[in-house]
């Protein structure tokens, strides 16, 4: 990949590039030297945290590697003439960032709103369901998402209702636990896994947000997610899907504000007292939140990059 992006800057001469991947700070630094483009970090993570917090790293690796991996992003932002932070609480997380004196925008990880032009609508208000019940687990698999802790929940509702089902759409990239996952999955025929082994395209995740009764937001409580707002808490108020949530303030914030869904303890719930909620609370009673698009970012982030555009031509 970075020989290929080397190749591709050489010919297509941008006059800005903004880099969003750390396996390529090191060759957009070389081509912002050669070629003299304006060079924008697109900050999506908190990658020293989420390696040292996380349990995607061997132990012995996770602290060498973690402070690689900052001082390689120090040296590449050293270059950059700005940041775009996916995240409002990296102005807090990385100072080093907000007090280098250049221009900072948040533009977080909301919805355009396109992606659900190809879909029915949810009728608002959502009611409750009765009988069936479809639940969701979208996107990356893995223990700090909290993957077990949904399969429990399902467990512990498909225990009082046997028409609760709940379908698991994502990757995982631990194979070690991609064998654990399918050994939990052998005795709960009602629980569906799509993907796994492989990505899962955007458009089957989408379809299943409009087929599912209820989403689940199982996170682990970790240093790495602390403050950040999943994709997904987004995607699910697009689509009028109701949401289970851990219980975590920022998240309790936008979920009730949109009547979106309940907040549990994943770890320590009464399955009685949450089904009897989902099956008679009425969600997104005023109907889809503004406050959850993408084109909502756009203003800030189209000034940013007109004022760096004018100041280079």
């Amino acid at each position: 990949a970075p020989f290929t992006t080397l190749r591709f800057l050489l010919t297509a001469k941008p006059d800005i590039v903004i880099v969003n991947s750390p396996d390529l700070w090191i060759v957009t630094i070389v081509g912002r030297i050669l070629f003299g483009y304006v060079l924008l970090a697109d900050v999506r993570e908190n990658y020293k945290l989420n390696v040292l917090k996380t349990e995607v790293w061997p132990k012995m690796l996770r602290l060498p590697l973690a402070l690689y991996i900052r001082a390689t992003e120090k040296l590449c932002y050293f270059f950059c003439s700005g940041f775009i932070l996916a995240e409002k609480v990296y102005t807090q997380q990385l100072p080093f960032v907000t007090n280098s004196g250049k221009p900072v925008v948040i533009a977080e990880n909301k919805v355009p709103k396109g992606i659900i032009s190809d879909f029915k609508a949810r009728k608002t208000p959502v009611l409750p369901p009765s009988g069936v019940i479809r639940l969701l687990y979208t996107g990356t698999i893995a223990l700090h998402y909290g993957i077990f802790e949904a399969i429990d929940l399902a467990c512990a509702l498909h225990a009082i209702n046997p028409e609760i089902s709940l379908t698991i759409a994502g990757y995982c990239a631990d194979k070690q636990l991609f064998e654990q996952l399918k050994a939990r999955l052998l005795p709960c025929p009602f629980i569906t896994l799509i993907g796994g082994e492989k990505p899962v395209s955007h458009q089957i995740l989408l379809k299943l947000m409009t087929e599912a009764h209820f989403g689940l937001l199982p996170y682990r409580s970790s240093p790495a997610t602390a403050g950040k707002i999943p994709t997904k808490l987004y995607e699910y108020q697009a689509f009028t899907l109701p949401m289970i949530i851990q219980r975590n303030k920022d998240w309790e914030s936008i979920s009730n504000a949109a009547e979106a869904g309940i907040m549990i303890d994943y770890t320590n719930f009464d399955a009685q007292d949450i089904l009897d909620v989902l099956t008679t609370r009425l969600f997104y009673t005023k109907g889809v939140p503004n406050e959850i698009w993408w084109e909502e970012e756009i203003p800030a982030l189209v000034s940013m990059l007109a004022g760096f555009y004018k100041n280079k031509n």
